[in-house]
């Protein structure tokens, strides 16, 4: 996590939390990038549930520099199958969101 900020600011950012806890994600519209902290083999339809219909496209880096992306209902052209613990993924949400990640393993 690297905000850029241009104007003075104080953070709280707790960066730990027991296995088992959840974080809440308050996303605008807008192109978000993100690191899936829930178990491993997840489905992007199951990772992305919570945001529903406001999921426009996922694009994530693969092994070896391969882009996967995820588009909801377009299995046609979508190849991301599953996302793993701390993967990062680029998301484009088309209206505000709210969700609750899951956070798995041990505290960092």
């Amino acid at each position: 996590f690297s905000p850029l900020e241009v104007r003075p600011v104080n953070d709280d950012l707790p960066v730990e939390a027991a296995p088992g806890a959840t974080r809440t994600l308050e996303w605008a519209a807008g192109w978000f990038n993100d690191t899936w902290t829930g178990a491993d083999g997840i489905a992007p339809e199951t990772a992305f549930a919570c945001a529903g219909a406001n999921v426009a496209a996922v694009y994530k880096f693969a092994e070896g520099g391969a882009l996967e992306r995820y588009f909801p209902g377009r299995a046609d052209i979508s190849n991301l199958t599953a996302l793993n613990q701390y993967d990062t993924f680029l998301i484009l949400l088309t209206a505000p969101v709210t969700c609750e990640m899951p956070i798995v393993g041990a505290p960092i």
